[in-house]
């Protein structure tokens, strides 16, 4: 047909490779499987006949894992880069292709977004060292809770030990505990 092409003889069967589509076939028991497609827009397809992103992993059943192991020395790593300043680096989380959760690293403010569901707030913030939940500014303190639910307690702890359930080590010039209450029952039961 005119266009650029590689034949691949394994023994009788031919495959045929071209600049629009190229397709790996490994199969023992059937001639026309195909374990990788790369299509003309440069995208990838292991086990994805039609890739729908620049890499594509698709498995028939069972869990489709990916593995990235260092074998002599080093540390095995996962970069997200982007070439363009201020920009989020994002890991989603799908449950049979719609939106389950995500995992936002933002650049700007250094700080990382753990979010549920299409949440438009985290449920999980992390900035500067310290920690917010329901709190995207946990800037006042290294643990903020904020937007608790109706019905839900801020804090729980739940001890079973022969210790202390809260300890705090006071030694700073203000108060070991700052009780501020507009509620209309009592701040402390």
């Amino acid at each position: 047909d005119g266009a650029e092409e590689l034949l691949i003889n394994d023994g009788g069967t031919s495959k045929k490779i071209t600049q629009a589509n190229l397709l790996l076939g490994i199969d023992n028991t059937s001639a026309d499987a195909t374990a990788i497609t790369i299509d003309s827009s440069e995208n990838v397809g292991i086990g994805a006949d039609s890739p729908e992103q620049i890499l594509h992993l698709q498995k028939a059943s069972g869990s489709t894992k990916v593995l990235i192991e260092s074998v002599t020395g080093g540390d095995p790593e996962l970069h997200f880069n982007s070439e363009a300043v201020n920009r989020n680096g994002i890991i989603r989380f799908l449950d049979n292709g719609s939106a389950a959760g995500k995992i936002i690293y933002n650049h700007t403010n250094d700080s990382m977004a753990f979010h549920r569901l299409n949440e438009g707030a985290p449920s999980l913030y992390l900035q500067g060292g310290n920690v917010g939940i329901g709190d995207t500014d946990p800037s006042e303190a290294k643990l903020s809770i904020d937007n608790v639910a109706s019905g839900d307690y801020g804090l729980k702890i739940v001890q079973a030990q022969a210790k202390e359930g809260l300890y705090i080590d006071q030694n700073g010039n203000e108060n070991a505990l700052y009780i501020d209450s507009v509620a209309n029952s009592n701040a402390i039961e």
